[in-house]
């Protein structure tokens, strides 16, 4: 009676969480359908007078809801991998200047909402698979549009440790603090002391962990100087000689999955987040 019990609480929970998955993303997908289709439809419409301007920002509201769908899917297919531990990262130094620049660039922020990068001149590269880094960070962008205010922050900063660390923060209202160390677990939706929860699928932070801690890094969310939410990535460094660095030559190694020159000591994967 024991195990049939124990069997019957294990299908109910496995069901509850295809119920939330697809609640979640017929959620998810319906907003950014219905703009575009919205945004087409007048496009169509001859009885509209469209200026260049007009058709510009329908056509910047088509691309923006476009790749919103592209990061869902994407995430699925991420959180579907790092489940079945297929994921197998190409590590190499990757500039972070390029990376986050290019990543504000996509992630489509409102004129309402401002992003502010800071970074460091003297940084050196980090060593990670530039796909996972550039989907992490568009994950924590969307999550501090979504539910930041007005003010978005990415920091990044060299350690005491000699990690390379990525902050992504906003002034949105935060998550309870007893919500912090399970931001990170799949179908997870946090949401400010007496609001309803976030609305989401809940593993946009599960891909982010995941594809931190498969690039050998870690992750850590705590609250943000601006008062909302601040995510923290924490990556090695990729050591290189100084003629290297300095130059454009090949970086040897680089793309193989291994680290480039004498990296520090593997940082062991957070437990719990």
């Amino acid at each position: 009676m024991g195990l049939e019990r124990t069997s019957a609480e294990i299908a109910r929970r496995s069901e509850a969480l295809k119920t939330a998955l697809l609640d979640s993303v017929s959620h998810d997908l319906r907003t950014p359908l219905a703009t575009i289709r919205a945004a087409a439809g007048s496009m169509l419409d001859d009885s509209v007078v469209w200026t260049a301007a007009d058709r510009h920002e329908a056509f910047q509201a088509i691309d923006t809801e476009a790749e919103r769908m592209g990061r869902l899917v994407r995430n699925l297919l991420d959180l579907s991998r790092i489940e079945g531990g297929a994921l197998k990262p190409e590590l190499e130094p990757c500039d972070l200047d390029d990376l986050v620049s290019q990543a504000v660039k996509r992630a489509g922020v409102p004129t309402t909402k401002h992003v502010a990068i800071e970074m460091p001149d003297s940084l050196p590269p980090v060593l990670a698979d530039q796909l996972y880094l550039g989907q992490v960070l568009a994950n924590l962008l969307e999550n501090a549009i979504r539910h930041g205010g007005g003010a978005i922050r990415v920091r990044t900063s060299r350690l005491p440790d000699g990690l390379v660390e990525i902050s992504v923060e906003d002034d949105g209202p935060g998550v309870p603090q007893a919500a912090l160390p399970h931001l990170f677990e799949k179908f997870y939706q946090a949401g400010p002391p007496g609001e309803g929860k976030r609305r989401g699928m809940g593993i946009g932070m599960t891909v982010v962990a995941g594809l931190t801690r498969a690039m050998g890094g870690e992750v850590e969310a705590r609250r943000s100087e601006l008062g909302g939410l601040r995510v923290d990535v924490r990556l090695r460094p990729a050591i290189m000689p100084d003629h290297l660095a300095k130059g454009s030559a090949a970086v040897p190694g680089a793309g193989t999955g291994g680290p480039t020159g004498e990296a520090p000591p593997d940082v062991a994967p957070e437990s719990g987040r």
